[in-house]
């Protein structure tokens, strides 16, 4: 077993105490945090390339959702749709993984800043996936002034990296997609940016 699989598997067991201590309780804290733990343990099968595993987690997630009112910052439906287009992601259900988190980003409240941040950031990578070059750059485009914002250096770090691998993967020597890169790297901070891109 490698150390990735054990690394998965070790945390897969502990989402799944946890979720046993949560499933308990009946106040609707825990249930909204059994819920979290459960798509949580979706994410990891899916990474562990377990469909099975990650189908039986979301659908019992979804199903103690509905029984928990409004938005919140822990966990939501938005959230709900943002790990399931994750978990499609590392499935390669490219379009699924579209479907999902364009879900995630429109039931988000505007001033939940960094949470459009962290649901736009696979987006990017799902359209770059099935060669949607434009709604991959106009995506990214759409988060810069909410990272600007947040003024957060390790969220920008995160941010360009993630964009730079994805977008130049997707699209090879593209002068559209090197131009973005440029002026993202221009708008977030030079100083801080410009040596993770060189």
């Amino acid at each position: 077993m490698s150390g990735a699989t054990q690394t998965s598997t070790g945390a897969l067991q502990a989402i799944e105490a946890a979720f046993r201590l949560t499933s308990l309780q009946n106040d609707v804290e825990c249930m909204r945090t059994s819920t979290h733990l459960l798509a949580s343990g979706a994410e990891i099968a899916s990474l562990m390339g377990d469909e099975k595993g990650v189908q039986s987690r979301l659908g019992v997630s979804e199903k103690w959702l509905e029984r928990i009112p409004g938005q919140h910052e822990e966990f939501d439906r938005a959230s709900w749709y943002e790990i399931v287009g994750v978990c499609a992601l590392h499935m390669q259900q490219d379009e699924i993984a579209v479907r999902r988190l364009i879900q995630a980003r429109e039931i988000l409240p505007p001033q939940s800043t960094l949470r459009n941040i962290t649901a736009s950031m696979p987006l990017v990578m799902a359209y770059a996936i099935i060669g949607e070059r434009n709604l991959s750059i106009a995506t990214a485009e759409q988060a810069l002034p909410l990272l600007q914002a947040m003024d957060a250096p390790g969220m920008i770090h995160q941010f360009v990296e993630y964009k730079t691998c994805a977008l130049t993967r997707a699209f090879p020597h593209d002068a559209r997609i090197e131009m973005f890169l440029g002026d993202m790297r221009h708008q977030l901070q030079p100083q801080k940016v410009s040596s993770i891109i060189e």
